[in-house]
């Protein structure tokens, strides 16, 4: 094989390359004849959800494509290649087989889209991205990622890359995608939602980790219509998938759902920053602790209900520019989240869309900074005034009063938050015990010799 290749020219390198990495489709199947929609869905089944990849695409062949749509999968399985699917009515027909690939990198994923799009033009299109999911997080562990987790390459897709995937597909259209459905857990948060905004009109997906038999494709193809908006198409998926999980086609189990209408994030994230405002120039930390114990959870630690959280405040602070702030914001949201279904009373307080914001400060990940949601947001200082208010005073009192284990502890975890938090922490602490030992208890002057290793551990480059 090596002489082989040698013998090519370096022309004729380039063609074989282009060839390898870009179409994956038959240039026979391929048909210009415009319908109504086209569905691409990527399965990414190359992990432990293969046998329940393979249960949906046979949903699929259920309905299958018509004269007005055209569904077509791209889906690499556990341990075998990948195959180019055109779903018809009884039959997955292959038509491209590309071999194994690693669909976890955001090229596999833009090409798909760019070479269906080609092959199966519409006049609408829908992206379901099907695997595991974790919202913004890297899936058991650390990091900004979120989607597509590819067993044979050990990759995961970053929030960043899949980002960066639908904007190269909204640009490659000339306009937003239609809609991007996420059958993955744990996707529909703001700070997914928010770095998609540009990129896509329309996103469904659950808070919630989803049950592994996802969405319901039968039900859903079935009762799709040409002549529907997409509005009305993603308010039919969400209905169609809560019903299929309460004793419908999947059976009975928990789940969430929602669709969210893009254009309205920017307008969401201006009232958030308004009412961000309002929490960090007031002194309503301790009812903040007090709600959040009660909000609306999901499978990841720092997973929330956001609108759940805001009702919830909004119904114990009456200072009024607070109340105004949170009103403005529940009615943002409102017009954001434009359909949200639940089953069972684990979840009946999801209303649509989570938001990040874990209990204690040293589970805030330091690579959440890096979001566009984080960037352009107010919601990361917030959440910092919020544990420099409740966090650091509860430490504080008990070093004065003879225990700083716990202080020092959380100097030592400190690393793991954002970066620009911990001197700010840093000057919090610092300010405290001063206060203290010198203004209100200086009989416990003594105490400073305890809290040496803290101060030590506090200074920007700690020696060991």
């Amino acid at each position: 094989m090596i002489k082989l290749i040698r013998r090519f020219s370096i022309l004729s390198l380039f063609f074989v390359a282009l060839f390898l990495l870009s179409p994956i489709l038959l240039a026979k199947d391929a048909t210009k004849t415009q319908k109504a929609w086209t569905w691409m869905i990527y399965l990414d089944a190359d992990n432990d959800l293969d046998p329940n990849g393979v249960k949906d695409l046979a949903e699929m062949t259920r309905v299958g494509s018509n004269d007005w749509l055209n569904i077509v999968v791209l889906m690499d399985r556990r341990e075998l290649p990948a195959y180019l699917y055109y779903v018809e009515k009884g039959n997955a027909r292959v038509i491209g087989s590309p071999g194994e690939l690693d669909m976890a990198d955001k090229k596999t994923l833009v090409n798909f889209f760019k070479d269906t799009v080609a092959s199966f033009p519409a006049e609408r299109y829908a992206l379901v991205v099907w695997d595991h999911g974790s919202g913004w997080e890297l899936r058991g562990s650390s990091g900004s990622r979120g989607i597509a987790t590819d067993e044979s390459s050990h990759h995961q897709m970053t929030t960043y890359d899949f980002c960066q995937a639908l904007k190269e597909i909204s640009g490659h259209l000339g306009h937003k995608l239609d809609v991007l459905l996420m059958d993955a857990c744990l996707m529909q948060m703001i700070e997914v939602a928010y770095g998609l905004r540009n990129s896509c009109a329309y996103i469904v997906g659950s808070e919630q980790g989803e049950p592994a038999d996802g969405f319901p494709y039968d039900d859903i193809f079935a009762a799709l219509r040409p002549e529907q908006t997409t509005p009305e198409v993603c308010r039919q998926c969400v209905e169609l998938y809560a019903a299929s999980y309460a004793s419908g086609s999947q059976g009975v189990n928990i789940c969430t759902q929602s669709a969210i209408d893009t254009s309205q994030l920017d307008p969401l994230r201006e009232a958030l920053d308004s009412f961000c405002n309002a929490s960090i120039n007031g002194l309503f930390s301790q009812i903040f602790k007090e709600e959040r114990e009660k909000v609306q959870r999901f499978n990841y630690r720092g997973h929330i209900d956001l609108r759940h959280l805001v009702q919830l405040l909004r119904a114990r602070i009456t200072d009024p520019a607070f109340s105004v702030a949170a009103a403005k914001l529940d009615e943002a949201l409102g017009k954001a989240i434009i359909a949200n279904a639940t089953t069972g009373e684990q979840h009946k307080n999801a209303m649509g869309l989570a938001v990040y914001f874990p209990k204690d400060p040293r589970d805030f990940l330091g690579e959440y900074q890096w979001l566009a949601f984080a960037q352009d947001s107010l919601w990361d200082e917030m959440c910092k005034d919020y544990y420099k208010k409740i966090t650091v005073p509860a430490l504080v009192e008990l070093a004065i009063a003879g225990d700083p284990k716990p202080l020092v502890e959380f100097v030592k975890e400190l690393p793991l938050v954002p970066v620009e938090w911990r001197d700010d922490f840093r000057k919090v602490v610092l300010n405290q015990l001063n206060f203290r030992l010198f203004c209100e208890e200086p009989n416990k002057f003594n105490q400073i010799l305890y809290l040496m290793p803290i101060l030590k551990g506090f200074s920007k480059n700690p020696t060991k």
